[in-house]
């Protein structure tokens, strides 16, 4: 009977080093997992601080190109207005040379 008793908890004694062991490796598992996890995270933090000063200096980028742009605009618009005027100017020389050529070809 104390044979039977001694064998039943060697059993179980033999069970529960089985599930420590279980739960040991488990635990190591976790723990290179976080420290996976937590190396991940530094990793993605650093990704997302550099993404963010590039975009930043694109930003500049593009303003500085839009205002070299917007100076550009500003003296196309001037250089249009000075033409737009030539071009008023030059139409009564146009109708002036038009009525010379016809007066040339009447006296002719």
């Amino acid at each position: 009977d104390i044979d039977g008793i001694k064998q039943e908890h060697r059993v179980e004694v033999k069970l529960l080093m089985e599930k420590h062991a279980s739960l040991k490796t488990q635990v190591q598992l976790l723990t290179k997992q976080k420290e996976q996890i937590a190396s991940a995270y530094e990793c993605e933090q650093t990704c997302s601080a550099e993404l963010e000063s590039s975009l930043q200096d694109m930003v500049a980028l593009l303003e500085d190109e839009r205002s070299m742009h917007s100076g550009k605009m500003n003296e196309l618009k001037v250089i249009k207005h000075k033409f737009s005027k030539l071009k008023k100017k030059r139409v009564p020389v146009d109708a002036a040379y038009k009525a010379s050529l016809r007066l040339l070809e009447q006296l002719e």
